[in-house]
Order: C-alpha cells, then sequence, then structure tokens
C-alpha cells in the first residue's frame, strides 16, 4: 500500500510562536514531511509563523479553540489521515523526536518494523530537560540551545512514552501517550518489548528520543503550567513551584541532538509529491476495479478513502460518486468472507461514520445487517482479549443511526 506521507507529525498547540519555528524546521531535517497541526486558540503570531510551511505544502492547519481539545484533535488526525500516512507521531511542542544514531526517523522506524514486525505503533521515552538555571527566558536562542542539562535516566518522568502510531491499527485516543488499539495490535519500543500503556521502563535509548523540554526557564514554567491542560481542560492540580524544583535537576550534560541538528543540516529533505500520489491511487483503483490486481481490506478502505477525498480536485462530483458506488460494492463482498481479521474489521467500524452516507438507499437494508453481525461479533471478542477495552456501545450507536437513515 503506498503512502502520501512516510512519517507525519500531528499536535495540538496555542501560543507557541517563540518555539514553533525552530520545532518545525528541527523535525523536517529529521526525516518528518508532514504537520497536522491543531491551533487550540492562539493569539500570538502563530498564523503568521505557519504560513510559509502551508503554502510549501507541509503544514495542515485547523483552528479549534474549545477547551478539552486535544483528545479529539487526536481523534480527528486519525480518522482523517490514516490512509495518507504510514505513521503519525504525536507530540507536543516541546517535545523534539529524533533518532540518537544519526538516521532519519523514517530510517529507523522502517529497520524497527523489519526487526520486530507491523505494530499499532513504534514508542520513544522522555529524556526531560532541566532549566539550565535559566530564570528569564532568552527568546535570541532556541531551546535546543538554552537548555543542556537534564535529569538521570532512572528518574520516574523518564518512563514516560510518546507514541509513533500506525493509523489504521487504532481508532481514538484515552491519554495523549498512547492509543487504543484494535484488537491484536499493541505498541512496542526500540527492543521489541510490548508496551500497552503510557509507561515503559527506560532500558538504553539507541534508536528512537525524544527529548522533552518540559522545564524551561522558570517563568516560563510558571506561565505555562498556570494553564488549563490541553486534554483536560482543568489546572495543573499541584504546587508549581515545589514540582519544578523536583524536575530542575542538573544531572547530566547532553548536547547530542545539537550534534544531530548540525550533522542533518546538510542531508537533503525529501519531498512528497502529492501529485503523483493521486496518479498512483486512480491507477491502482482502476486495475483493481478491472479485477486485474485485488487489494486487501485495508488497502480497499483506505482506496474508498482516498477517492472521496483527493479525487474531487480532478473529476466531476458525478465521476467520484460512481468510482465510490463501485468500491463500496466491492467492500460489501469482501466483508461478507469467514476469514476477515478482528482488526481491520474495528477499522471498518471506525469508519462507518465516513463510510454510510456512500451506501445508496436502496441497498442499506442488506448493509445494515452486516454491520450489526460484523459488530456483535468484535464486541464478543473484545471482551475476551487483555488490554481491549469494549466499544460496543459506540458499534450500537452507530447501528441505531444507520437505522434511522434506513426508515
Amino acid at each position: 500500500m503506498e503512502f502520501l506521507h512516510e512519517l507525519a507529525i500531528a499536535a495540538i498547540m496555542k501560543d507557541e510562536g517563540h518555539y514553533l519555528k525552530e520545532w518545525l524546521d528541527f523535525h523536517l531535517l529529521a526525516g518528518v514531511t508532514h504537520f497536522y497541526l491543531y491551533d487550540n486558540g492562539s493569539t500570538d503570531n502563530t498564523k503568521e509563523i505557519l504560513q510559509p510551511y502551508v503554502a510549501r505544502g507541509v503544514v495542515t492547519y485547523a483552528y479549534r479553540p474549545d477547551t478539552c481539545e486535544q483528545i479529539p484533535a487526536y481523534r480527528d488526525a486519525v480518522r482523517r489521515y490514516r490512509f495518507l500516512c504510514k505513521y503519525i507521531a504525536f507530540l507536543d511542542l516541546d517535545e523534539f523526536l529524533y533518532a540518537p544514531d544519526g538516521r532519519s526517523l523514517p530510517e529507523v522506524i522502517q529497520e524497527l518494523e523489519d526487526k520486530y514486525g507491523d505494530h499499532g505503533s513504534f514508542t520513544a521515552n522522555w529524556c526531560c530537560y532541566a532549566s539550565s538555571d535559566e530564570k528569564k527566558p532568552d527568546y535570541s536562542r532556541g531551546v535546543l540551545d538554552r537548555f543542556v542539562w537534564r535529569i538521570s535516566d532512572d528518574h520516574d518522568h523518564n518512563k514516560h512514552v510518546k507514541s509513533i502510531i500506525d493509523p489504521r491499527k487504532s481508532g481514538k485516543f484515552f491519554t495523549p501517550h498512547a492509543p487504543r488499539y484494535f484488537i491484536g495490535n499493541y505498541g512496542v519500543d526500540e527492543d521489541g518489548h510490548p508496551v500497552y500503556g503510557f509507561f515503559n521502563e527506560r532500558r538504553p535509548i539507541q534508536k528512537l528520543r525524544i527529548n522533552h523540554y518540559h522545564v524551561k526557564s522558570y517563568a516560563e514554567w510558571m506561565e505555562r503550567r498556570s494553564r488549563n491542560r490541553a486534554d483536560l481542560g482543568t489546572p495543573v492540580p499541584r504546587d508549581l513551584d515545589a514540582w519544578f524544583k523536583e524536575l530542575d535537576c542538573r544531572d547530566i550534560h547532553d548536547t547530542g541532538i545539537l550534534e544531530y541538528r548540525e550533522a542533518r543540516k546538510f542531508i537533503p529533505q525529501k519531498k512528497d509529491d502529492q501529485g503523483q500520489f493521486i496518479l498512483q491511487l486512480a491507477n491502482r483503483v482502476q486495475t483493481y476495479l478491472q479485477e486485474q490486481d485485488p487489494m486487501d481490506l485495508v488497502e480497499l478502505l483506505g482506496s474508498i478513502q482516498n477517492v472521496c477525498q483527493l479525487l474531487p480536485e480532478y473529476l466531476d462530483d458525478q465521476q467520484v460518486a460512481l468510482l465510490a458506488e463501485q468500491l463500496m460494492d466491492h467492500l460489501y463482498t469482501y466483508l461478507s468472507e469467514d476469514d476477515l481479521q478482528a482488526g481491520d474489521v474495528e477499522l471498518f467500524l471506525d469508519m462507518l461514520p465516513f463510510l454510510i452516507p456512500l451506501i445508496s438507499q436502496e441497498k442499506r437494508s442488506k448493509w445494515r445487517r452486516r454491520i450489526i453481525i460484523l459488530m456483535n461479533e468484535v464486541a464478543t471478542l473484545e471482551n475476551k482479549v487483555a488490554h481491549n477495552h469494549s466499544q460496543y456501545h459506540e458499534y450500537d450507536q452507530l447501528a441505531q443511526i444507520f437505522a434511522s437513515m434506513d426508515r
């Protein structure tokens, strides 16, 4: 299956103008080729900074100013872009993801996939940095240059992970650190060890690492931690001064990320070609419909979504509708088979809000029966599998919506 972006980053932000350009430029050097950025109501110069990146086609910008928007934004990114990106890393603007051995992130992720197989995500542990005794911010320098002291490797805070997910193997987030995976999937670290939540006992980090500049200067710490949380919309329930002192440790002097950035400056950055991707999509769909080249269920679902989202720029509505109808007929036949993978069926069920409007009125009765059978099978299996939480109530809600549309 082909993807437009090998590795993208999704993030939610608010008033990050002082740090945004450095963060974007660093991750472009590290091999990221696209960013899905959700603006949670910035009042600074965020939009002006992003404008040239949007014009270049490396940033997709969305404005979401409401409270508690982090988890819904992540959910939106998974649903909208899961078939455009092979992997999506979900990070904050104070987190810098890189490969300590000097390679690009896509190179390392591909190596891990080749070695350990195709998993729900690859996780990376934090390496948390302190204030370097800076009381007030020096915005004349970037974050990576300003803060070079970090806490010890065995500090509990460094057990946190963030996830680089395969967005076709999960549907939603319950925490910003890790998604809820579809049946049969889970995250693994760089050594291939399973990671089921948002903590992982740290081992020597050699391949994937997140420098987390969560402290910065004392003034920046107090300003940031005084805001409500992006995921819950509530104040931080801690004594901020005591928390700062707990995390502001000069245990290890570490400038490895500066050496990485300098070395990567001389390596050409990969540029994604959307026009070429759309041409490949059109040709792939044509050969499939002509029964010249089969698709698995995941690729078929991706072709349906990409046809509907990308081809309207090149074809008229009637042509797109005809292609979608033909692909949906093939999908129904596929879903009637007996050897479907449970995780792939969950992916289909997760896409129902997108797929239902594509089903013609005269076909909805048979589709409804098939969907309910699949929902019941998945819900039964979920209750037997460890590390999965039943979403049957969500699927049941979708069945009720479908039934109301069928009347």
